[in-house]
C-alpha cells in the first residue's frame, strides 16, 4: 500500500526545491521555451502562446537530463497522460480514456510531421517498436492535446504528438551510445549529423537491443500443471531500427525502418502457459519527400508524397484434447499493409492580421491483408483496400492586438464508408504580456479499423460488421497561462468531452458471436493544473495535478482503465559541478478493470544520474526506474485470464556515450 504521509512529504520537499538556487545548470529559460516555434498544431510555425490548444514541449535537454529512453518515459511526465503495459504492447491513455487493447489508436504520433500510426489497426506504440527514432536524435517533442482531426484526420481524437528530429547542424558529429542493465538488457545506439558548406543537412540515427526479460509469476496459473504460475524465459524482447533525413533548402527527404519481436508471457487468448514460442513481431517503415516552395513573400506551397509499409506476425501455441488425448499446435496470424499518398497545402498571409491555410490529401491503401492459419489450414484470409480524399482549411484572424480567432473545417470522403465533416473553433485572448486565455471547441473522429470491420472467424465465434461507422468526440477546453515570474509559468485547463459511437467488442445476443459495434457513449470532465520553473538561476522543476471524471453513460459506470487523479513532479540539479541528478515522481489513483476489479493507488519514482563535467566527449549515465521498487499491476484486457498484469520492479540501466566532432 502507498504511504500517503510519505507521499505528501515527498511532494512538499519537491515543490519547495523548485525555489532553490542552482549554479551553472544548462537549461532553456522560460522565455526561450515560450519562444520555441512549433508547427504541429497548425502545420505552420507558431509560438506556444499562439497555439489554440493545450501544449506541452519536452526538449532534448530534458530527454538527456532525465534519461528518457522511450516515448512512454516522456509521456508519463506529461499532465493527463498515463500508460498501460500488458507485457506485449504499450498503450497510451489521455484524460481518463484508454480502452483495453485499443493499440492507442485515438492518439496520433508523428515523426517530423509524418504519421507513424499504421493503417490496419491504427496503432501507435510508446515502447520500443519505433527504436529507429532513437530519442537521443530528437530535438523536441511537441504534444498538442485536444481534437486534431481538422488537419490530421482519423485518430487525432485526444492528442497529436510530433517528434521533431535534430537536423545535421544540430548534431554536428557522431554520437555513439552503449547501455546495459536489469533483466539482461543490452543495447547500442548512434546519432550522426552534419551540415555541409552547400547548406545540405544530413542526419542518421538508429538503435538496437536485446532484453532477456524476467521470470514472471501469475497467480491465476498457480497450479502444478502450469508450472505453478511461473512463466520462465517468456518475456524476451529484441528491437532494431534506422532513420535518416536529408534537408536542402525547401526539400526534405526522410525515411525509417524499425522492427521489434516480443515474447508474450501472459498466455493471452487462452494460449499454452509458459510456452516460449508465443510472440509478436512488428515492422514499420516509411519514405517521404516534401518540398516547400515560396510563391511570393506571403504565399508558400508545401507538397509531399509518401509510402508506408507495416508487417505483423503473431505465433500462438495452443493445446486441444481429441478422443481423450491432448495435442499441441501453433496458430499463426499475419498482417501486411501498404499505403501511399500525396498532400499539398497553401499557406497564405492574406493580410498583416490574417493567416489562411488550405490543402488536400489523397491516400490509397491497396494492401490491407490479414491471414491466420495452422498446420491443417487457414482461417480468416482476406485483403481489403480503401482510398480517402480529404480537403481542409483553417483561418487564423487577429481581430485586435490581444484577441485572435481560429476556425477550421475538414471533409473526408472514404471509399468504403462515405464522407463527413469535422469543424474546430478557437479563440485566444491576451490579458497582458504575461497572461493568456485560450478557448477551444472542436470535433474529431476515428474511422473503424480494417480489423474491427472485416475480421471474421465463425468457427471461433467472431463475426464481421462492415456497417461500422466512425467514432466522434466533441471536446471543449478552456486554458489559462500566466508567467508569474520570469522563470515561473502557471497554467490551468478545464475540459469536457463527449464521445458517441465508441466502437466496442461485444457479444451479439441473436447468435452469441463476438462482434464490434458502435454503441458505447462516454463523457468526461476534468481539470489540469501545472507549475513549471525554467531558467539557469533557479532549480528547474515541474508539478502537475490532473483530475478527470470519466463515465460510460449507458452503464452509468466509471470508465475502465481510467485513473481519476494523476500527480506528477520532477526536477534536476547539478552536483559538485561534475554530475547532474534528475528525479521524476508520479502518483495515480486506482483504475477499474474490465472485470470490475480495482487496482491499488501507486506512487512511482525514477532517478537519473549523469556525468556533465568529467570529460567533454564522454558521458556516463545511470537510470533507476521504479526507484521505490513498488509492486503493482496494470489492468488486463478481455483476452487475459489475469485481472492485472504485473509491471517491472526496480531496474537499473547504465549507459556510456561518446561524441565525435566532425569538421566542415
Amino acid at each position: 500500500m502507498v504511504n500517503h504521509k510519505s507521499l505528501g512529504i515527498l511532494f512538499i520537499v519537491l515543490v519547495t526545491s523548485i525555489s532553490l538556487t542552482s549554479q551553472d545548470i544548462q537549461d532553456l529559460t522560460l522565455e526561450d521555451l515560450l519562444d520555441v516555434e512549433i508547427n504541429t498544431a497548425a502545420k505552420y510555425d507558431q509560438k506556444i502562446d499562439d497555439v489554440p490548444a493545450p501544449v506541452h514541449i519536452v526538449t532534448a535537454e530534458q530527454i538527456a537530463q532525465h534519461g528518457y529512453q522511450t516515448l512512454e518515459d516522456v509521456l508519463n511526465t506529461v499532465p493527463g497522460f498515463y500508460s498501460t503495459y500488458d507485457r506485449n504492447y504499450n498503450y497510451t491513455g489521455v484524460r481518463g480514456f484508454s480502452r483495453p487493447s485499443d493499440y492507442s489508436n485515438r492518439v496520433l504520433l508523428l515523426l517530423d510531421g509524418h504519421k507513424i500510426n499504421e493503417v490496419y489497426y491504427g496503432s501507435m506504440d510508446a515502447g520500443r517498436l519505433y527504436a529507429g527514432i532513437n530519442l537521443k536524435s530528437i530535438q523536441r517533442i511537441e504534444i498538442i492535446q485536444g481534437p486534431g482531426s481538422v488537419l490530421y484526420g482519423t485518430g487525432a481524437m485526444f492528442a497529436v504528438i510530433n517528434l521533431v528530429s535534430k537536423k545535421g547542424n544540430e548534431v554536428n558529429g557522431l554520437q555513439l551510445g552503449m547501455n546495459m542493465g536489469s533483466f539482461g538488457h543490452l543495447g547500442a545506439d548512434f546519432t550522426y549529423g552534419k551540415e555541409y558548406q552547400s547548406g545540405l543537412n544530413v542526419s542518421l540515427a538508429g538503435a538496437l537491443g536485446k532484453i532477456k526479460g524476467q521470470d514472471l509469476y501469475f497467480a491465476e496459473f498457480d497450479d502444478p500443471a502450469t508450472s505453478n504460475g511461473i512463466a520462465e524465459d517468456a518475456d524476451k524482447e529484441d528491437y532494431q531500427g534506422l532513420r535518416f533525413a536529408v534537408n536542402y533548402g525547401g526539400l526534405n527527404v526522410q525515411g525509417m525502418y524499425t522492427a521489434r519481436r516480443k515474447a508474450i508471457p501472459t498466455a493471452a487468448w487462452d494460449m499454452i502457459f509458459n510456452d516460449g514460442r508465443a510472440e509478436s513481431f512488428d515492422t514499420f517503415g516509411f519514405f517521404e519527400i516534401l518540398y516547400a516552395y515560396e510563391l511570393q513573400a506571403d504565399k508558400t506551397i508545401t507538397s509531399r508524397v509518401y509510402y508506408d509499409d507495416y508487417y505483423y506476425e503473431g505465433i500462438y501455441p495452443y493445446e486441444e484434447v481429441e478422443e481423450g488425448a491432448p495435442y499441441a499446435y501453433v496458430w499463426k496470424e499475419k498482417t501486411a499493409t501498404r499505403s501511399t499518398g500525396i498532400e499539398s497545402r497553401l499557406l497564405w498571409d492574406t493580410g498583416s492580421n490574417n493567416r489562411f491555410i488550405m490543402g488536400f490529401e489523397y491516400q490509397m491503401a491497396p494492401k490491407l491483408y490479414f491471414k491466420e492459419w495452422d498446420e491443417w489450414g487457414s482461417g480468416f484470409d482476406a485483403n481489403n483496400e480503401f482510398t480517402v480524399l480529404s480537403v481542409f482549411s483553417q483561418d487564423e484572424y487577429q481581430i485586435t492586438s490581444n484577441l485572435a480567432f481560429t476556425g477550421g473545417l475538414r471533409y473526408d470522403d472514404y471509399s468504403n464508408m462515405g464522407g463527413f465533416i469535422t469543424p474546430r473553433l478557437a479563440a485566444i485572448y491576451n490579458f497582458s504580456k504575461t497572461a493568456t486565455m485560450k478557448a477551444l471547441h472542436g470535433v474529431a473522429f476515428r474511422t473503424p479499423t480494417t480489423y474491427e470491420r472485416y475480421y471474421e472467424d465463425l468457427s471461433y465465434g467472431y463475426k464481421n460488421n462492415p456497417d461500422l461507422i466512425q467514432e466522434m468526440i466533441t471536446s471543449t477546453d478552456l486554458v489559462y497561462l500566466n508567467r508569474m515570474t520570469p522563470s515561473l509559468l502557471f497554467s490551468a485547463a478545464i475540459f469536457h468531452y463527449n464521445m458517441e459511437g465508441v466502437i466496442t467488442q461485444t457479444i451479439d445476443p441473436t447468435d452469441g458471436n463476438i462482434v464490434h459495434k458502435n454503441g458505447e457513449r462516454v463523457a468526461s470532465s476534468g481539470i489540469e493544473l501545472i507549475l513549471q520553473r525554467k531558467g539557469a538561476q533557479k532549480l528547474p522543476g515541474y508539478l502537475s495535478y490532473s483530475l478527470n471524471h470519466s463515465r460510460e453513460l449507458d452503464l452509468d459506470e466509471k470508465l475502465s482503465n481510467s485513473p481519476s487523479i494523476l500527480i506528477k513532479a520532477g526536477t534536476h540539479f547539478q552536483l559538485l559541478d561534475k554530475f547532474e541528478i534528475a528525479l521524476d515522481l508520479r502518483y495515480e489513483t486506482p483504475r477499474r478493470t474490465v472485470y470490475f476489479k480495482r487496482s491499488k493507488s501507486v506512487f512511482l519514482g525514477d532517478l537519473a544520474l549523469s556525468s556533465s563535467g568529467l570529460h567533454n566527449r564522454i558521458k556516463i549515465s545511470v537510470k533507476v526506474k521504479n526507484l521505490f521498487d513498488v509492486q503493482y499491476g496494470h489492468p488486463a484486457s478481455w483476452e487475459h485470464r489475469q485481472h492485472f498484469i504485473p509491471q517491472d520492479g526496480r531496474s537499473i540501466q547504465v549507459g556510456l556515450n561518446y561524441n565525435f566532432s566532425i569538421g566542415s
